[in-house]
């Protein structure tokens, strides 16, 4: 978090990769027949919300930022494009 300007960035930084970390475990949860659509649906949509947000993909194109699964790194990619599209 060197690059970030101030303390507001660095909080917004840490806010969006916790509510990504979660989200992944929900995505994966999904994926696996763990948790119902509808609840998987919720946090879609307030993910989608999420990710028109500058701090979002001011975090998601930092250096330092790194999604473990390689599925859910090529899906947070598309979704962020396909946001992007609509805005």
């Amino acid at each position: 978090v060197a690059e970030l300007a101030n303390d507001r960035a660095v909080r917004e930084y840490f806010f969006n990769l916790m509510q990504l970390s979660v989200y992944e475990i929900v995505w994966f949860s999904h994926r696996m027949g763990q948790i119902p659509a509808d609840y998987y649906r919720s946090w879609e949509k307030r993910v989608r919300e999420i990710a028109r947000e500058e701090s979002f993909r001011r975090m998601l194109g930092s250096p330092s930022m790194k999604i473990m699964h390689d599925d859910f790194q090529r899906y947070i990619e598309r979704l962020v494009r396909d946001v992007a599209l609509r805005a």
